[in-house]
């Protein structure tokens, strides 16, 4: 198993999506390969409107991932794009440098920072993430897991859940991003080994938010070991049951989901008293929620597109 650093500058002329694809010089092919653990750079900041989107003005690490597929930028030879796939961001900055002011990565030479993408050693690999309240344990293959835990995430007390309405990706903004969505389906969806710790916080923030919203006889459905097709139940503010299946994502746009058979029969038998909550951000303190009523009417007027990514064999 080996290990890089990558960097994503708040100003750059790459086409990088945080935690979905990141956009690279050919020079970086060799170090930049599918199954690679990465750990998420920025440089020091030089504008100041750039505050909100940071987690420090200063260097600093804010997140880790997995490199997915590889492939070309159809309009740049010399250039590549990687899919990104587990992203985890960190709560808080871990800072380029400890607190003996030693760098954290090895800095062998004077022009060190200037690559965006740098090998680092599985030791310095975890450290950041030890640093960042993850936990780590050896995986079969002589690498590292990294386990997400109460102690990397915001107290719940702290979320702040907020409706939002452009959470979705076009489905096409560009010819390059057509193509690059026409890549990605062809590879289909990939589960994170953190998946259940990171659909239970989109739940919760669900649960908080609603609430918030004084909704009455609030169950989570899902917490029990029951699938009904929904996660939550509750009652609105005219006593109406509604059903609300729960997605969520560490990054800040869907470009898709998984949705399963008993999810898609439940949504038609229970119509208009059926949601989707999408939850962006949903390890963050500051998550987005975009409510969608009724998924079945889309995907039966065409407006959402189902392709089966799976099936089940039984021998």
């Amino acid at each position: 198993m080996s290990y890089v650093v990558i960097t994503e500058n708040d100003e750059s002329k790459w086409d990088d999506q945080t935690g979905a694809l990141y956009h690279f010089p050919a020079r970086y092919k060799n170090k930049l390969k599918k199954g690679k653990k990465v750990i998420y750079y920025k440089g020091a900041m030089t504008d100041k409107s750039f505050l909100s989107k940071r987690l420090s003005i200063k260097p600093h690490y804010f997140g880790i991932a997995q490199i997915g597929n590889i492939f070309p930028d159809e309009d740049n030879k010399n250039q590549y794009f990687a899919e990104i796939e587990d992203f985890i961001p960190f709560l808080e900055a871990i800072e380029f440098k400890d607190n003996n002011n030693n760098y954290i990565e090895e800095v062998t030479r004077s022009n060190h920072w200037r690559d965006g993408v740098r090998e680092i050693t599985e030791n310095t690999y975890i450290k950041i993430v030890e640093l960042a309240n993850f936990e780590t344990k050896p995986t079969f293959n002589n690498g590292v897991e990294v386990i997400i835990n109460d102690e990397s995430l915001p107290n719940l007390e702290f979320v702040n859940p907020e409706l939002a309405e452009n959470i979705f990706k076009e489905k096409v903004i560009n010819n390059k991003n057509e193509k690059i969505n026409r890549k990605k389906d062809k590879e289909g969806h990939r589960y994170s080994n953190n998946a259940k710790k990171i659909g239970d916080r989109a739940e919760e923030v669900v649960l908080k938010y609603l609430k918030k919203e004084n909704m009455s006889k609030i169950r989570w459905v899902a917490s029990e070991g029951e699938k009904p097709g929904y996660d939550i139940c509750c009652q609105n503010h005219e006593g109406v049951e509604l059903y609300i299946e729960v997605k969520g994502t560490t990054t800040s746009m869907f470009d898709g989901f998984i949705i399963t058979n008993n999810e898609l029969q439940t949504s038609e038998k229970l119509g208009d008293r059926f949601y989707i909550y999408f939850v962006t951000n949903c390890l963050s303190r500051n998550p987005k929620i975009q409510i969608i009523k009724n998924p079945y009417n889309k995907i039966k007027s065409n407006d959402w597109v189902i392709v089966p990514v799976s099936y089940n064999v039984k021998i």
